[in-house]
């Protein structure tokens, strides 16, 4: 079969990236390319997601000068996505992507996949971005929808990119390729810094030597862990902010009711140990969260209220490279300190990296458990002295 540089290179991205190549069909000078991505989260509408492997079709003309490229995706489920059109052919769904951006001509096809691939994820610089008039969104009840969730619940959006490489996809676009969460000075004139960026490196753990901290004994997590690979401590300050929120040793009026924050701070790995290790610099409070005795809501102007709060912690610091590294809520009363499978639900949908971590406390029992990764495994959890934070 004839084959095309453009393609060769689309095939060797393919490999890069654990994207299975399902077959290539050539016509004269048409190229018909399929190929599997692995499970990511799809949105189906405003409120539902599902995570599948999504099959994809492209179609490439090599003697097209304007490169107009065309992409479906094949399967069952249609994409709640801005620039997806849903349709049926014969006995299968397909939802065509319609381009955002004019024909470029300098756009190779594995930039356009890329491209693509990352709208599909809600990377913001790929859904709406700059330039782009709301004329060429296609689906317009889904970019209203994802322009206010940006606007009012950046977590809604933070996804795990498969992509192991996104190299800049355009020069003229900067790409920050460092954090999750992060200060964009490209964005002044807007008020919030302090935002969800998707990328494919995305923050990672700081190496650092690990060595013991002196901590209180009384306080330790609940662990029925044998093995120390993944920790997590709270300094002082953060624990006199945890433990004023959910008036820990007291039963009140607030706290019979599940209540709930972030954690803020940095994660450090010691590879010769083998340990990974969470630093709690900051708790912060979602104060107006909706709680009962055993369920906590926590709606868009709370975590917009608590992002704002470590963006004020940013500018007021700026040296200091903090990240939103997990979440705390109460199990109040008589309940056990646990993952439930909404506390589950919440830490794969918001906190799905490894180095995320949930700590569940019973503020009148005195008791706590700590846990990691998308997955909410149990690993130990300890309060220290002396541990220099940000005020």
């Amino acid at each position: 079969m004839n084959t095309h540089p453009e393609i060769e290179a689309l095939k060797m991205f393919f490999t890069d990236n654990n994207i299975s190549l399902l077959g290539i069909q050539s016509v004269s000078h048409k190229f018909i390319v399929r190929f599997s991505v692995p499970q990511i989260q799809l949105f189906l509408n405003e409120k539902k997601t599902v995570a599948e492997c999504i099959e994809i079709e492209i179609i490439f003309n090599s003697k097209d000068k304007n490169k107009k490229l065309q992409l479906y995706i094949v399967g069952l489920n249609h994409p709640f996505h801005p620039h997806f059109k849903n349709s049926r052919f014969l006995f299968c769904k397909k939802s065509k992507w319609i381009d955002y951006k004019k024909n470029d001509t300098n756009e190779n096809i594995v930039d356009f996949v890329k491209r693509v691939l990352l709208s599909l994820q809600f990377d913001s610089d790929y859904v709406i971005p700059p330039g782009c008039a709301y004329k060429n969104i296609v689906n317009k009840k889904a970019g209203k929808w994802y322009l206010w969730e940006y606007k009012t619940n950046p977590f809604t959006f933070q996804i795990e990119n498969f992509l192991k490489k996104t190299a800049a996809i355009n020069e003229s676009q900067n790409i920050n390729i460092s954090k999750k969460f992060e200060i964009n000075e490209s964005q002044k004139d807007t008020k919030k810094k302090f935002q969800i960026k998707e990328t494919t490196i995305g923050y990672r753990p700081i190496e650092q030597e690990y060595s013991d901290f002196e901590t209180e004994n009384s306080l330790n997590a609940l662990s029925n862990k044998k093995s120390d690979e993944f920790l997590i401590y709270i300094t002082e300050n953060a624990k006199l902010q945890l433990f004023s929120h959910i008036f820990w040793r007291q039963s009140t009026s607030e706290n019979c009711n599940e209540q709930g924050g972030i954690l803020v701070g940095n994660v450090f790995i010691d590879k010769e140990q083998k340990k990974q290790y969470a630093i709690v610099e900051q708790a912060i409070a979602g104060v107006s969260a909706k709680g009962g005795s055993a369920h906590l809501e926590i709606g868009h102007e709370v975590w917009k209220d608590m992002i704002d709060q470590v963006d004020a912690l940013l500018e007021k610091n700026p040296e200091k490279k903090i990240q939103i590294i997990g979440w705390y809520h109460t199990h109040p009363n008589n309940l056990d300190v646990f993952m439930s499978g909404t506390d589950r639900n919440t830490q794969q949908l918001h906190f799905m990296q490894d180095w995320h971590y949930a700590i569940v406390l019973n503020p009148q029992k005195q008791i706590w458990k700590a846990f990691y990764s998308k997955d909410a495994k149990e690993c130990s959890g300890f309060f220290i002295q002396n541990k220099e934070n940000l005020e």
